[in-house]
């Protein structure tokens, strides 16, 4: 059904390929969509006049199409080769509110490939492409939200590469603002995205089976997770097994959602070697950090980094569930089950209503969880103990302290080094391990019997070419003793600072 990419592509390719789509600019031509009968009313519909210009510079050769001053009504726009899309400051696309306007594509849809309807702009199978300057892509989620699903997403990025989305406003989202799905080398800068609290499913980015991808500077307020990472779902998921991995996420600033970032719960394809920093967390935001998946998933989350984040009142700094809505119909667990692991929670500050919870399963624990230099005042403390298994090199804290009533049968192991406060009205009541694990306790690094992948240095993800120097590094089965996994991390210029 798709085109997949050629994962051979070396960084001199890639250096070609940045080069001659840079170098194609400087005498590529521009045009407004206005050139071809488009009209900034507010009422009339623009769908021809916009894929016309579009199609039009495709043909040329290439080109800049600007969306000027004014509000232009449309139906899904489909972008082409080497066709860069500008939107001026005081320009606006806004959705129509027509389903026939909208046409299926071959996409991925909560995890699962089929045809869906189309988002309001489409950016398929392309190398170099630009959306940019200081306008707004306003999804009219306000008037959608009354409609059934499917709602059309706002921007779909799907198997591109060297890709940049900056400078935009983007509103109102009938469903999930920028979402990019088999791509690699996608930079998402300096975006404002805002949806009232009243449109469901309005994730503000959401980042699926890609890598190289790095997100800075967005601020993002919605109805749902700000950003969600995924990479598909249960046995469609797996049979794709394309992680989402090798993604920088830094200087944003995340105000009302259901996550900050969150990991899942779409995970079947594996979620590794993400880095999440200097970062505020505020306006009640539900869960800052956050792990979600469900039995039938599969796959492992791994190596996920958040540090140095600023909380201003959140409803709790964060959330592990492995068992996170499990509504009927259910399918049967997977085998392996999910997998969480390796993740460093490091000089995480400041005030919520409580610290969080962690909930695992029954045969698949949520293991080496490192919390280092955390000051966080709440009004309840954690719920999610006890925590009943010990492995090799690891410490077990025995349960997580507070006020809230504490979660029998739920399974984890977690680091908290001296540093780590937790305070629960003004008393340290967060996470207190015994004092014979307080001797231990200082966990600067993972403690893991099977060392996971490699995490690349330094951050320069989104910086256009030189990923390059795969290793691989070989792993047990955390579920089968004696079987191995292969997994493949990109070393060199991809990648992030050792926290």
């Amino acid at each position: 059904m798709f085109k997949p990419f050629n994962r051979r592509i070396g960084p001199l390719a890639l250096s070609c390929i940045c080069i001659f789509s840079c170098g194609a600019s400087l005498w590529a031509r521009s045009a407004s969509i206005c050139d071809f009968g488009a009209v900034g009313d507010g009422n009339t519909v623009n769908t021809q006049a916009i894929q016309k210009g579009v199609d039009t510079l495709a043909a040329e050769g290439g080109g800049t199409l600007v969306v000027p001053r004014g509000t232009f009504v449309s139906g899904a726009i489909f972008l082409k080769q080497g066709v860069d899309l500008h939107i001026d400051k005081d320009g606006i696309l806004k959705a129509i509110v027509e389903r026939s306007a909208f046409p299926e594509v071959d996409t991925r849809w909560e995890g699962e490939e089929r045809r869906w309807i189309g988002a309001f702009l489409n950016a398929f199978d392309l190398v170099g492409l630009d959306l940019t300057e200081e306008g707004t892509i306003d999804g009219s989620g306000d008037a959608w939200r009354t409609e059934a699903h499917p709602r059309p997403r706002l921007v779909a990025i799907q198997n591109c590469q060297t890709t940049r989305v900056s400078g935009l406003s983007i509103k109102n989202q009938a469903c999930w603002g920028v979402f990019v799905l088999y791509s690699e080398t996608v930079r998402i800068e300096k975006l404002t995205i805002r949806a009232e609290h009243n449109i469901p499913m309005s994730d503000g980015i959401d980042i699926d089976s890609s890598r190289y991808v790095h997100v800075i500077g967005c601020d993002i307020d919605t109805n749902d997770d700000c950003i969600a990472i995924k990479s598909g779902k249960d046995e469609d998921g797996r049979r794709v097994n394309r992680p989402a991995e090798d993604i920088l996420i830094e200087k944003c600033r995340f105000r009302y959602g259901h996550g900050g970032v969150s990991m899942g719960s779409e995970m079947s394809g594996g979620i590794r070697n993400v880095l999440i920093r200097d970062c505020i967390m505020e306006a009640y935001n539900w869960a800052p950090i956050r792990f979600k998946s469900q039995p039938s998933r599969g796959g492992v989350v791994e190596n996920i980094t958040y540090r140095d984040l600023t909380l201003n009142g959140t409803k709790k700094a964060f959330e592990f569930n492995m068992a996170w809505r499990m509504r009927p119909p259910l399918k049967p667990p997977s085998d392996p089950l999910p997998v969480v692991r390796n993740v460093r929670i490091i000089n995480v500050s400041g005030t919520t209503d409580y610290v969080g919870d962690m909930h695992g399963l029954e045969d698949s624990f949520i293991t080496n969880v490192s919390f280092q230099s955390c000051h966080i005042k709440a009004r309840r403390g954690a719920v999610g103990a006890p925590f009943l298994r010990q492995p090799e090199s690891q410490f077990l804290v025995s349960r997580l302290a507070g006020q809230g009533e504490a979660a029998g049968g739920q399974r984890c192991v977690v680091h908290v080094d001296s540093s780590a406060g937790f305070r629960d009205q003004g008393t340290l009541r967060g996470l207190r391990p015994p004092p014979s694990c307080l001797r231990t306790s200082i966990a600067p690094e993972y403690k893991v019997t099977s060392p996971p992948c490699p995490i690349p240095s330094p951050a320069v993800i989104g910086a256009a070419p030189g990923f390059a120097n795969e290793t691989e590094t070989q792993r047990k089965d955390p579920h089968a003793e004696g079987r191995i996994k292969t997994c493949t991390t990109s070393m060199g210029r991809a990648g992030f600072e050792p926290a």
